[in-house]
């Protein structure tokens, strides 16, 4: 099974707000968006990737628009 939580947190680490909190636990390749309309990083954005609940390897990217 593999299993990913990440975190998105207003600031330069996990200190900061926690603004979002994903977690997914899937076999294979899936692709996810998640639209934050209206969430304000204003002192930096920083990403927790925790994987230690299975053995996924995951690949995050931040886009902003």
């Amino acid at each position: 099974n593999a299993a990913v939580t990440v975190k998105v947190f207003d600031g330069q680490d996990n200190s900061g707000t926690e603004v979002a909190r994903i977690t997914h636990s899937v076999t294979g390749h899936y692709n996810f968006e998640y639209d934050m309309h209206g969430v304000l990083c204003r002192n930096g954005i920083f990403l927790e990737i925790d994987e230690s609940a299975g053995s996924s390897t995951a690949e995050v990217s931040v886009e902003f628009a």
